[in-house]
């Protein structure tokens, strides 16, 4: 039986575990794993509006409140997809910027 100070010789770091070093270009994600990343961010943007737009339609079912429940939770609903594809946007383009900055260091090292 090990006892602590086995155990803690035998955890590795991630990045040794798995082959992983710093210094290391990073590689390329295919379009098509880019692609469904898009719309696996959509999609999840979608499905906040469509919770919202029942959840309002159930309020109007309970409390008879007609058209209120369902307009008010469709209005939340494009605020949040819309500023959740804002959100997306901007961190893209930040990864961007950061990525362009990477490789005019990359350049310069040369």
């Amino acid at each position: 039986m090990k006892n602590d100070s086995d155990a803690e010789n035998d955890v590795q770091p991630l990045n040794s575990a798995f082959g992983i070093d710093g210094d290391e270009e990073e590689e390329e994600l295919s379009p098509l794993v880019v692609g469904y990343a898009w719309v696996a961010r959509i999609t999840a943007y979608s499905a906040e509006f469509a919770v919202l737009v029942w959840f309002g339609w159930f309020l109007d079912r309970t409390y008879g409140w007609s058209p209120v429940g369902i307009l008010c939770g469709a209005a939340i609903g494009v605020f949040a997809f819309v500023a959740g594809v804002i959100a997306t946007a901007k961190r893209l383009e930040d990864e961007d910027a950061r990525e362009r900055l990477r490789q005019l260091g990359a350049k310069k090292k040369r």
